[in-house]
């Protein structure tokens, strides 16, 4: 038997009262926790709601533009740029200018700047890599050519300023550690120099800044027996300090030649991919002219969004063009569209806005 102060309700009602009412409802206590054990059942057996869930995917692309004589184009925004990926336009979420000279107003002269704006300069220090592959052979063109350029070394590192870091590797019959990232740049170019010969070079003083030292395998850079695999190597260490990278590849020739023809070796694609996923573009700087082997340099360079250059050829514009490419770059950020297989895929990188541009961006990745 029970009392109420009104006419009865059901019993999910009466565990709820009414406070506005003042009224006060009593169930005896084991109605009330059977009625609990069954509300409590059923939201037991009640599907929890489906939240969908759905990743996005995004590729950061860094992208250099620039005119015909080399100088950088300022000012482009969103709507200036097209991206496709395997052909299908993509979503370009952001796009941002990464300015990497604090001389900017070098540029703002000859430089084309659509909106009469021009950026701040950066903050903070660029990250360069040098990589001088030295000829174990001492083939007589190769180690001319590699003098030629140590000759004029301060005009081809010009563009090095007191907050860059620059680390120096080097390559003959394996990959040679010899600077850790430092911002003296007399260090920079003497070691450079000194890596013309095949000696085997002390290790370098761990860096204060991010040091290569503690992030590369001495074991596996002896063992790397071709250029290829050092470049591997290399972006395998960049890949764990974070932002971009330029490298300055000071070279002679990578894979072989069979009946005239020209290959990327084996290893070549992991290579790529290292460089890719540490943001690292590579610029190739041939010591020599006119030779079969410069196909994979060519290459190297354009499937990271750098540019293949020789030091024979007029060196005073290819070294204008060196320092005036480094004088900024775009980052893009698009957002990766449904792909139908894994691997490598072509990215195109569009300027519609612009005529007579020369557009520096990697042409494929790989997931």
């Amino acid at each position: 038997m029970w009392i109420a102060t009104r006419p009865a309700r059901p019993a999910a009602l009466v565990a709820q009262g009414s406070a506005s009412s003042g009224a006060i409802a009593f169930l005896p206590r084991r109605l009330l926790a059977g009625a609990l054990l069954i509300a409590a059942a059923a939201m037991a057996q009640t599907p929890p709601p489906l939240i969908e869930k759905i990743e996005v995917e995004r590729v950061i692309i860094d992208a250099r533009v620039t005119n015909i004589d080399g100088e950088p184009i300022l000012g482009l925004q969103r709507g200036d740029f097209r991206v496709r990926i395997d052909g299908k336009p993509v979503e370009i979420e952001s796009v941002d200018w990464i300015s990497e000279s604090r001389d900017v107003a070098q540029f703002e002269n000859a430089a084309h700047v659509p909106n009469g704006i021009a950026p701040e300069p950066q903050k903070h220090g660029r990250l360069f890599v040098i990589f001088v592959q030295t000829d174990f052979g001492r083939a007589r063109q190769r180690v001319q050519g590699q003098m030629a350029i140590n000759a004029a070394l301060d005009k081809w590192l010009a563009f090095l300023e007191p907050d860059d870091q620059t680390a120096v590797f080097s390559f003959d019959s394996h990959l040679k550690f010899r600077l850790d990232f430092s911002g003296d740049s007399a260090a920079v170019q003497r070691t450079v120099k000194e890596s013309l010969f095949i000696g085997e070079p002390p290790p370098p003083a761990p860096s204060k800044t991010w040091a290569l030292s503690m992030l590369l395998d001495r074991q596996a850079m002896h063992d790397a027996a071709r250029p290829e695999i050092a470049l591997r190597i290399i972006g395998e260490a960049l890949a764990k300090v974070p932002g971009a990278k330029s490298m300055i590849f000071i070279c002679w020739g990578m894979g072989h030649v069979t009946n005239g023809v020209s290959f990327n070796d084996y290893g070549y694609e992991h290579a790529v991919l290292a460089l890719q996923r540490a943001r690292v573009t590579v610029f190739t700087i041939d010591m020599m002219d006119y030779h079969q082997l410069a196909f994979s340099l060519a290459s190297i360079a354009g499937d990271t969004g750098g540019f293949y250059t020789t030091s024979t050829r007029f060196p005073a514009i290819a070294i204008h063009r060196l320092h005036h490419t480094l004088g900024g770059h775009y980052e893009i950020e698009v957002i990766k569209p449904q792909l139908t297989h894994r691997g490598f895929h072509q990215i195109a990188v569009e300027v519609p806005t612009q005529r007579r541009v020369t557009i520096l961006a990697r042409n494929v990745f790989g997931d």
